[in-house]
């Protein structure tokens, strides 16, 4: 097993060693029990709330990332990128219009700088 890869649920040893050239290392240990696993993309897209969807006018974007600038992109069924930019933060979220957009299937790309999610969007 690598440096920080965890491969299986069960418990785990772990050593902690902090150096510093001048004192003497010092190593603390602790046993970690891990009992369930997650991927990341799904706990950060179970945060991500789109609606009306399906939508004609415009979209309501809630999300739990932490962000105050939220980059969303749209891509077609092509997968041509049709809108990059950033909605209008309300106190429910992000207010987004699409009226101009074709009726079709879109997939909508949140980004926070640190996690990105893409979303499925149906506009009529």
């Amino acid at each position: 097993m690598g440096l920080g890869t965890l491969f299986a649920l069960g418990t785990y040893d772990v050593s902690l060693i902090a150096i510093n050239g001048d004192c003497p290392n010092d190593t603390a240990y602790t046993s970690i029990l891990v009992t369930d696993t997650y991927d990341i993309g799904e706990l950060i897209g179970s945060t991500i709330e789109i609606y009306p969807n399906p939508a004609s006018d415009w979209i309501l974007i809630k999300s739990a990332l932490p962000s105050s600038n939220l980059l969303i992109n749209i891509y077609n069924a092509s997968g041509k990128l049709v809108h990059s930019g950033f909605g209008n933060k309300t106190d429910l979220g992000y207010q987004l219009s699409i009226s101009n957009f074709a009726a079709g299937v879109y997939q909508i790309e949140l980004n926070n700088g640190n996690s990105s999610v893409v979303k499925q969007l149906v506009i009529e």
